[in-house]
């Protein structure tokens, strides 16, 4: 019955799952494949008004790069849209 209300249709294709190959090996890569395959570059980016300070460590500033083009990676919680301004 919902076919006729609702023509069925093909499921959306996922990321692969290759990312898990390097998770022990290169985690810093399996995160990159991981952040790239589920979260498609968006074409406005992020402006970067912060320099990342060199105590960040390594991984946390690749993983900071990768948001200025990937803005939903963070999430909506805490951004200026969703805090109550009072």
């Amino acid at each position: 019955m919902l076919d006729r209300v609702r023509p069925p249709t093909a499921a959306p294709l996922s990321p692969g799952l290759d990312w898990l190959d390097r998770v022990h090996t290169d985690p810093g890569l399996a995160l990159e494949s991981f952040v790239t395959g589920w979260y498609p570059a968006q074409a406005e980016t992020r402006p970067t008004d912060i320099a990342i300070p060199d105590s960040v460590p390594y991984a946390l500033a690749d993983f900071y790069r990768l948001t200025e083009k990937r803005p939903a990676i963070l999430g909506g919680q805490n951004s200026e849209d969703n805090v109550a301004k009072g």
